[in-house]
This record gives C-alpha cells, sequence and structure tokens, in this order.
C-alpha cells in the first residue's frame, strides 16, 4: 500500500469496536504511523487470559456478536488458556507503528489490567525499534473523554 507523498502521518484512533478495528487495521496495513485503541477490550488490547469474571470475554463475545469472528474463536470461549496466541501478538504487529493503547478503571467493558498486560507482553517487539508502547489509565468508565484526546494529540501530534 502507497501513501500519497503530501501526507505527512496517517494516526488510526478508535474507541471500544473501533478500537479493535483500529488495532486490526494497524497491524495488517503498514501505512499507519499510530494507533490509539481507547478501551478496547476483549478482541482489541485486553490480554484474553487475563479477563477477569464479569469482564467481557471470548464467551460473551462471540456469543454477541458472533458475525466479527470465525467460528473457530467462539470453540476456544470456554478455554481460552488453550488458544495459540494472545492479544500481545496483535499489539506487536502494529510495530514499527506507534501505540498507544488507553484505559479506564472502571471500564465495564475493558478491564484495565488486561490491556496493561498485553502492552507489556508487545514492549520487546517495539524495543527492535527501538521504541515503547505506550499504556495510559485515567479514571472512570468507557466513556472516551476530552482529556483523552488530548493525551493521544500530545502523544503523536505535539511530540512527533
Amino acid at each position: 500500500m502507497k501513501r500519497d507523498a503530501r501526507v505527512q502521518a496517517v494516526h488510526l484512533v478508535g474507541h471500544s469496536r473501533g478500537g479493535k478495528a483500529a488495532l486490526w487495521a494497524a497491524a495488517a496495513y503498514p501505512v499507519f504511523d499510530s494507533c490509539s485503541a481507547v478501551h478496547s477490550g476483549c478482541c482489541g488490547a485486553s490480554c484474553f487470559r487475563s479477563i477477569p469474571k464479569g469482564m467481557e470475554n471470548v464467551r460473551e463475545i462471540t456469543r454477541h456478536f458472533p458475525w466479527w469472528f470465525s467460528d473457530q474463536l467462539s470453540s476456544y470461549a470456554e478455554r481460552v488458556e488453550e488458544l495459540p496466541v494472545d492479544q500481545e501478538c496483535l499489539l506487536s504487529l502494529v510495530a514499527p507503528a506507534k501505540l498507544l493503547v488507553l484505559s479506564r478503571d472502571r471500564d465495564p467493558y475493558c478491564d484495565a489490567q488486561a490491556e496493561e498486560k498485553s502492552v507489556h507482553g508487545a514492549e520487546h517487539v517495539f524495543a527492535l525499534y527501538g521504541m515503547e508502547p505506550v499504556y495510559h489509565l485515567t479514571h472512570g468508565g468507557h466513556e472516551f473523554v476530552e482529556d483523552e484526546w488530548q493525551f493521544i494529540l500530545d502523544r503523536l501530534v505535539h511530540q512527533a
């Protein structure tokens, strides 16, 4: 995929389901200079094996949104520990683009600790490029707020 020479940078940002899509797009297409996954949760930045009971997990997400996934993923609904990969692999595929994962401590759809675990799991791949993925935790629920937009702009645009 070739980018127009007049374009200086392409930053990809997605919240919730859009955060899942942003991660997959950034992993698949190297045209993006950065990816910000905001409260992306299960099948986004959350490490499958670390999602606690009560949070959206493989069983819940494949049952509620079966058209999003192959049948093979739903076959792991009761045995996520047997998955051959986890989400740190997806995050690693974003490199060498910059990666920001934003979480909230009271988000009912995304477990902040599971997202942080995936970011840490991807650090060694980003280190190969002399980079670090960024994990940012704030207080609140599932809403995408102005302060988070400002954090993204400060990290990607103003520090570019």
